[in-house]
């Protein structure tokens, strides 16, 4: 069982080895063919190296998307930074009544490794974040994320 195991994690990261390899071939092939001097837009349309009109927002209109999952107590918090510094991350758990500030973090994700406040029941924990830059927050607070910690 154990060499199936090990066969199967071989194949995995040879799977992902080749996968990256052959991205990174086909966006050179782009590349090259997007640097011709009989390129246009038309023949890029027709061979599908065309990728969609990148959409830009602007500080106010940037806005945190949360997205948590469990691995026993801990809480584990991705989201994107969008070219802004990091998230200011708030949290509110179990009985608590207010959110407090938990942490910056300038990657993702967040690891929420605190102990639940009552270690024989389930807890649910309440998260939202704002953008920063700087020593600023954005305008736009996230939604707030909920999950329970079982």
């Amino acid at each position: 069982m154990n060499s199936k195991k090990a066969e199967s994690k071989a194949a995995t990261e040879d799977y992902y080895n080749d996968r990256k390899k052959a991205i990174a071939e086909i966006r050179r092939l782009a590349k090259q063919i997007k640097s011709s001097k009989t390129y246009t837009t038309g023949i890029g349309d027709d061979i599908g190296i065309i990728g969609p009109e990148l959409q830009f927002k602007s500080s106010v209109e940037k806005k945190p998307v949360l997205k948590a999952s469990v691995n026993g107590n801990m809480v584990k918090i991705k989201f994107q930074k969008e070219g802004t510094h990091g998230i200011k991350l708030y949290s509110k758990r179990g009985s608590e009544t207010e959110f407090t500030f938990l942490a910056i973090n300038f990657a993702s994700p967040y690891s929420d490794k605190r102990e639940k406040l009552e270690p024989a029941k389930p807890e649910q924990r309440e998260y939202y974040a704002y953008y920063f830059e700087t020593d600023d927050e954005l305008d736009q607070r996230s939604d707030v994320l909920k999950i329970v910690v079982p």
